[in-house]
């Protein structure tokens, strides 16, 4: 089930928003581990990676109830995270079609320039 911004939530329904920091931490860091951390891409994951962790450290932390404003900073938090997650594995996407194409092109004037000499 998905959380709903301006949720609140009591201590001890706290866990759904805990499970979710901890999915999305887990998928930040297959995508660090994909990506390298010292690319571009890796840096910026990194900082989100340290963003919800420390979230995550409050949320453990807190004794009472979670307002809607917390909720909402957290999911915020989340979404930006999958967007660039998202955005990182496009680009990465598109570099590697872009190699495939200029590869191509360079094989087929190879095999052109061949078979003219040859003929």
């Amino acid at each position: 089930m998905a959380i709903k911004q301006g949720s609140i939530f009591t201590p001890d329904k706290k866990k759904k928003l805990i499970d979710e920091i901890q999915r999305e931490l887990l998928s930040v860091g297959d995508a660090i581990k994909e990506k390298g951390v010292k690319s571009n891409a890796g840096i910026k994951l990194n900082t989100i990676k340290l963003d919800l962790q420390k979230n995550l450290n409050i949320l453990y932390d807190k004794k009472g109830v979670i307002t809607p404003q917390e909720t909402d900073d957290i999911l915020d938090l989340i979404n930006s995270s999958k967007r660039s997650r998202l955005e990182s594995e496009y680009y990465l996407g598109l570099k590697k079609s872009s190699l495939y194409l200029v590869s191509f092109i360079a094989i087929a004037f190879g095999v052109y320039f061949y078979t003219k000499k040859r003929g």
